[in-house]
């Protein structure tokens, strides 16, 4: 469970990138824009798309940590503005990244904004509110580079907190999340496939006619069931994949505890919906 402790680098973003708009020099815009213009390709093999709704307060230490990618295939970034009203655009012109602004409000056709400008033949999906080691990328996107068979991949995520530490009860929690998505992999996978983390084939994904626009919720492990039919969804157990989500929505249960009863009612209920596909639960 000691995995799930973020590295020094991840905590040194965390501690020294948090910051709004205004606490932002041109001097660490030019860094992370220069770091991009280094690790950027006019002719990626994989496109990192991030979806970003006025998220001014999360989306530069995002961007800070996939400035630090490290990938031997040639790698491309965009980061869809899902029609934000606050400085975010702002952010990405100025770190340099390459965008597109969709004005319908939605994950799905933010994702597929996305999609449609990438110019990859995988694409990694991401969340402006999250961090990223550097051998994220290519950790996602290398088993569908060794096997055909493999159309989506998706990776675990741990927690990172505002005070940097890990209490033993944290560690714990997350590894029963854990234990909970190697359970649903075994016959539903497509429930453990989220945008935060989560890499397809372009041409699968174009088969399936791509996201589903009229979904609210879901659209991401949608896909990845559509894809389903045509290969194999590929769980990335590698800490290197290991993505990094602020702890605020367990804290918005009020304590540890409650957040893992409240989850842990939630997963028992449909236990048994989990020993089945979904094609057999139908």
């Amino acid at each position: 469970m000691f995995q799930f402790i973020p590295s020094k680098e991840i905590r040194n973003i965390q501690a020294n990138y948090n910051l709004a708009p205004d606490q932002i020099s041109e001097e660490k815009y030019a860094e992370v824009r220069s770091k991009f213009e280094a690790i950027s390709s006019g002719s990626p093999l994989v496109s990192v798309v991030i979806i970003a709704y006025n998220e001014e307060e999360n989306l530069f230490k995002t961007l800070v940590s996939l400035s630090e990618t490290q990938c031997k295939y040639p790698v491309e970034f965009i980061v869809a503005n899902n029609n934000s009203t606050d400085r975010t655009q702002e952010i990405i012109d100025k770190c340099g990244v390459r965008t597109v602004m969709e004005r319908r409000q939605g994950y799905p056709f933010a994702r597929q904004a996305g999609h449609e400008i990438a110019k990859g033949e995988f694409i990694v999906s991401g969340d402006a509110d999250t961090l990223y080691q550097p051998k994220w990328i290519e950790t996602m996107v290398e088993p569908m580079v060794n096997n055909k068979n493999i159309v989506c991949t998706y990776g675990l995520h741990a927690f990172i907190t505002e005070d940097n530490k890990y209490p033993l009860s944290l560690l714990m929690f997350q590894q029963a999340k854990t234990w909970g998505i190697h359970f649903r992999h075994l016959k539903r996978p497509q429930l453990n496939c989220g945008g935060a983390s989560m890499a397809y084939r372009v041409e699968t994904a174009n088969q399936v006619g791509g996201y589903n626009l009229k979904m609210k919720r879901g659209t991401d492990g949608f896909i990845a069931y559509l894809m389903m039919d045509i290969g194999i969804v590929h769980k990335v157990t590698s800490n290197k994949a290991l993505i990094y989500t602020s702890n605020r929505r367990t804290e918005m249960d009020g304590s540890l505890g409650k957040a893992f009863w409240v989850r842990a009612k939630r997963y028992f209920k449909n236990a048994f919906k989990y020993l089945k596909t979904q094609t057999e639960d139908k």
